[in-house]
C-alpha cells in the first residue's frame, strides 16, 4: 500500500487519509516526522498518540535535555523505550525521525537524520515491538484529533511499509538532463552507464537510477524554480531540500569562489521559487554518479545523489534505497567541499544573477 496518512499543510485543515482499506493493525510500518531542535531550550514533545482499542497503549516521541531524542511505546503493562544522543548539537537544526517496525521479525528501530548537515544518521533498536492500531495513528497524523504534533513538529506521515532512510531523490522524473553528446533526456529515462554532462563541464557515467515516493512536506515539498533566476532556462520542479549548484561572475564577485550550493527552499524567500500545487505525496528521481557532482540541467547544476561514506556503514546502507547495490560498488562521496549558502546569501545571489 504505502503511505496511509500525511499531516495537513495548514493548521486546522484536514490532512488526507490516503487509504480507507488499511488493516486494523499495522504489523509493520513507518512513522516519519520532521521537527526542530533548539540547543539549550530543554525538552519538547514531537508526537503523541494514545489508544484504547484493540488494547490500551500509546506512542510518544520527545526531545530531551542534553540533545537527546526518545521514543516510548506502551501496550497494557509493557513498555519499550529507545533513546538517541545527538553529537555536536550546538545550533538550531531540523531533525528527521523515523520509527520503523516489523513485529513478525521482532524488529523496531528509531532513526534520527539531520538533513541540514552532512552527518550520518543514527539509530537505536527496540526488541520485539508490538503491532500498532492503524486508525488511531492515521487520525492523529492526519490532524483529525488535533493534538498529536508538538509545537516544534513540522509534519508527520504514516506508512504500512518499512520505509527506507538516508539519502532521498528530490528531482521530478521530467527534469531534462544534458547528455555527453549535448542531447537532452528526461531524468527518468536514464539508464546505467549513460554518460551525462556535469555542471563543471565534465562527463560522468550513471552508476544508479533511484526513485521513491515520499510525503510532499518539509524538505520533500515540491517547489517550482522559476526562470531566469540563477540562470535557469525553463521552470523546474524539485524538492525543497534539493541543492542547486551555481557558478559564474556573480558567484565569484559575491563569495570569492568558483561555485556554490543553494538549497531550493531558500528561493522561496525571493521571487525565484513558488510552492508547487498541494498534494499529499510526491515521487522523485535521482541518479548516482562516481563523484559528488551536479547534473547540467536547463542552465543550472542539480546536485546528484550524495551518499557520503555509506559504503563504510553497513546498517545505513541496508536500510537505504541503495540496499540493492553491493556496498563494494558504491562510490565514496565524503563530505561536501563546496560552500552551501544560507537563506540571505541565496536570495542575494538569485537577484544578482537575474539583474
Amino acid at each position: 500500500m504505502g503511505w496511509l496518512a500525511v499531516s495537513p499543510l495548514d493548521e486546522g485543515q484536514d490532512g488526507p487519509l490516503l487509504r480507507a482499506d488499511a488493516p486494523q493493525l499495522l504489523t509493520s510500518g513507518s512513522l516519519v516526522l520532521e521537527g526542530l531542535y533548539r540547543p539549550g531550550s530543554g525538552g519538547a514533545r514531537l508526537f503523541t498518540v494514545k489508544h484504547k482499542r484493540p488494547w490500551s497503549g500509546g506512542l510518544e516521541i520527545r526531545l530531551l535535555p542534553g540533545a537527546r531524542v526518545s521514543l516510548r511505546l506502551t501496550q497494557e503493562q509493557r513498555v519499550w523505550e529507545a533513546e538517541v544522543a545527538l553529537p555536536d548539537a550546538d545550533r538550531e537544526e531540523l531533525l528527521r525521525l523515523s520509527y520503523l517496525w516489523h513485529a513478525p521479525a521482532r524488529m523496531g528501530r528509531l532513526w534520527v537524520e539531520r538533513p541540514d548537515r552532512d552527518m550520518p544518521a543514527f539509530c537505536v533498536d527496540l526488541a520485539g515491538p508490538p503491532p500498532l492500531p492503524t486508525l488511531a495513528l492515521a487520525e492523529e497524523v492526519a490532524g483529525l484529533r488535533g493534538h498529536a504534533l508538538g509545537g516544534r513538529t513540522d509534519w508527520a506521515a504514516l506508512s504500512d511499509r518499512v520505509e527506507p532512510v538516508g539519502p532521498m531523490p528530490l528531482l521530478t522524473g521530467i527534469v531534462p538532463v544534458e547528455m555527453a553528446d549535448g542531447q537532452l533526456r528526461q531524468l527518468d529515462r536514464l539508464k546505467l552507464g549513460d554518460l551525462v554532462r556535469t555542471a563543471q563541464g565534465g562527463v560522468a557515467p550513471v552508476l544508479g537510477l533511484f526513485s521513491h515516493t515520499v510525503p510532499a512536506r518539509g524538505r520533500f515539498r515540491p517547489l517550482v524554480l522559476r526562470r531566469p533566476y540563477l540562470g535557469l532556462q525553463r521552470d523546474l520542479v524539485v524538492g525543497a531540500g534539493q541543492r542547486l549548484e551555481s557558478a559564474g561572475a556573480a558567484v565569484d564577485y559575491l563569495f570569492g569562489c568558483e561555485s556554490v550550493l543553494v538549497e531550493a527552499r531558500h528561493m522561496l524567500h525571493g521571487a525565484a521559487a513558488l510552492p508547487a500545487p498541494t498534494q499529499a505525496v510526491m515521487r522523485y528521481w535521482q541518479v548516482l554518479l562516481p563523484a559528488r557532482e551536479a547534473l547540467e540541467s536547463a542552465g543550472i547544476g542539480l546536485e546528484s545523489l550524495a551518499i557520503g561514506r555509506m559504503r563504510m556503514r553497513k546498517g545505513l546502507w541496508s536500510a537505504s534505497l541503495l540496499a540493492g547495490v553491493p556496498r563494494g560498488r558504491l562510490p565514496d562521496h565524503g563530505s561536501v567541499a563546496k560552500r552551501v549558502l544560507d537563506r540571505h546569501e541565496a536570495v542575494t545571489l538569485a537577484a544578482q544573477r537575474v539583474a
